[in-house]
């Protein structure tokens, strides 16, 4: 639970999937660029293909992924006060 008039902690969040539409496992996820600075770390998806990072501001975030392949994606989201949609990524 979020202290009274601390910022709330908003997720992106979302899936890689190949072109048939399956999770892939391994692919390493970041985030790109933001309103505000962004940790230089990155997540490995697990089988079901879905990542997870928490951000503490508002506003437009680019996500990248990088598969064991070396294809790769990107795709703008914007976070709000009520969230953010899940994201897609396809790596071609």
């Amino acid at each position: 639970m979020t202290a009274p008039g601390s910022p709330a902690v908003r997720l992106v969040t979302g899936t890689v999937l190949d072109a048939d539409g399956a999770p892939v496992a391994g692919a390493s996820v970041h985030l790109a660029d933001g309103p505000v600075p962004v940790p230089d770390i990155a997540a490995l998806t697990g089988p079901d293909g879905r990542f997870s990072f928490p951000v503490g501001a508002d506003g437009v975030y680019t996500v990248a992924c990088r598969t064991a392949d070396g294809r790769g994606a990107r795709a703008a989201v914007a976070v709000g006060p009520a969230g953010a949609p899940p994201v897609e990524l396809r790596p071609g």
